[in-house]
């Protein structure tokens, strides 16, 4: 038997925070994980099948915490629920620590479920019904994160309402518009021509002091935080206006949120711009830098430098709690993706392998992620390939021009990385939702998610 990074030495990705270290070459060249073999899995569970690995969960939870307590002590780790929101998951990491990140009512009732306490839970987005927030209230969540002059107003009113006094923060968005010919680089103008999508979220740096003066009247709400995502700027923002809010406006800062934007570094990015070139690099003779490696600061060197930021810059105040929102750092690395291949055919200049999921599972289709076939998983031999589900539109991709061992049909294909943004993205377009499993070091298989039928697919429906 055979350790996969012992095949793949390459495609090892960075550190340690990938299910791949768990995955070894086993009898027959079958793909296992913590010893079981994942084509009998797909035998049992049919696929597509989502599986996650729950010590490569807790190990990304503890090296995430560890690396800002080490440095920071006074930090608490938030995990977003809208990456992946299954009940067990959250469940997993309420029990490691963490505490959690809501961003809709549905969320809220998720982390509930999952057990989080409300003191335990914070409540981000945009949008946040009147509806929602009396529910967040009656469960005196910690921080409610507001993002508009309506929104406090409706806050306030709600916590008069309920005889209560409701602790929240302000999310700062520095969105400053470029010039016209700023904007025609290729960084800014898909940005450009969608009116600047971001710009909307939060209060900008203007609004802030007019922000501060409209909390001094109100009196059921207790401004304790200011929050920005994602963190890498957020300190160089947020820590200025600390001090202002405490020396102006006499706000007692006690949580600096820096949200999430965290980077396993395990999977590539591509995109329209880069596909385009990608093309005429490869027409003219020139090498792909689609898969380029990445340059991913580690974990360890993000909380040092966010540590030495804090206290290089806050000067005689006391030092607050810093609050972290990762999603993708923490879920990302323990989910693979189980797909059968339906047929093979080439068009185009390239091979096609079509397979039994697609967007409306896995609906990131820029994704680099590392893919391999399950059912042979020693074989070395690498061919260029476009993988593609079965939904009746042209981009419902898995991976574009990406390099796989030789793929027949009927093949497993295993998609690695897969633990955000998938199992709770995905929809019933056209496909019921597959069943989801977590293996233990043990090699205890657990059902998570119920594979769906068409009848529950159906179930609200109504006939007239």
């Amino acid at each position: 038997m055979k350790k996969l990074e012992e095949l793949n030495p390459k495609d090892h990705g960075s550190g340690n925070l990938s299910i791949r270290n768990h995955l070894v070459v086993g009898k027959n060249d079958h793909l296992t994980l913590h010893g079981v073999d994942l084509i009998e899995l797909c035998s049992k569970y049919l696929t597509p099948l989502f599986v996650f690995d729950e010590d490569c969960l807790i190990e990304s939870f503890d090296t995430f915490s560890r690396a800002f307590e080490n440095v920071y002590p006074k930090t608490l780790v938030f995990y977003s629920v809208k990456t992946i929101s299954n009940l067990a998951i959250c469940r997993i990491l309420k029990d490691r620590g963490a505490y959690a990140e809501v961003s809709s009512e549905q969320d809220l009732h998720v982390a509930l479920k999952a057990g989080f306490g409300g003191d335990k839970i914070i409540y981000d987005g945009p949008f946040k019904p009147r509806e929602a927030l009396q529910k967040a209230l009656k469960e005196k969540i910690l921080l409610v994160n507001v993002e508009s002059f309506q929104e406090i107003e409706r806050l306030n009113r709600i916590a008069e309402e309920m005889e209560r006094e409701q602790v929240i923060g302000l999310r700062v968005n520095p969105f400053t518009q470029p010039s016209f010919f700023k904007s025609l680089h290729p960084n800014n103008l898909f940005e450009a021509g969608y009116g600047y999508p971001s710009c909307r979220f939060g209060f900008s740096l203007e609004e802030i002091p007019k922000v501060f003066e409209h909390l001094k009247t109100m009196e059921n709400l207790r401004l304790e935080c200011l929050m920005m995502h994602p963190y890498g700027k957020a300190l160089n923002v947020l820590l200025p206006l600390v001090k202002q809010a405490h020396q102006k406006f006499g706000f007692e800062i006690k949580f600096i949120n820096i949200g999430g934007g965290f980077d396993p570094g395990l999977t590539g990015t591509t995109g329209d711009f880069p596909l385009m070139i990608d093309y005429i690099r490869r027409k003219l003779g020139l090498k792909s830098l689609l898969d380029k490696p990445k340059n991913i600061p580690s974990i360890d060197s993000i909380a040092k430098k966010v540590a030495e930021d804090f206290r290089q810059n806050l000067g005689d105040m006391a030092e607050p709690t810093l609050i972290t929102e990762p999603g993708r750092f923490l879920v990302g690395p323990s989910g693979i993706l189980l797909l059968r291949v339906d047929h093979t055919k080439v068009a185009g200049g390239y091979k096609w392998i079509v397979v039994n999921g697609g967007t409306n599972i896995l609906p990131v289709i820029h994704d680099r992620r590392i893919i391999l076939v399950a059912n042979k998983a020693a074989e070395s031999d690498k061919e260029l390939v476009n993988i593609v589900g079965p939904l009746l539109y042209p981009k419902d991709f898995i991976a574009i021009k990406v390099l796989t061992p030789r793929v027949e049909d009927n093949d497993i294909l295993a998609v690695l990385d897969c633990g955000a943004y998938t199992l709770s993205s995905s929809t019933q377009f056209l496909y019921p939702r597959p069943a989801a499993v977590l293996i233990n070091s043990q090699g205890k298989v657990r059902v998570i998610r119920e594979k769906e039928t068409f009848e529950d697919v159906l179930h609200k429906d109504r006939l007239l």
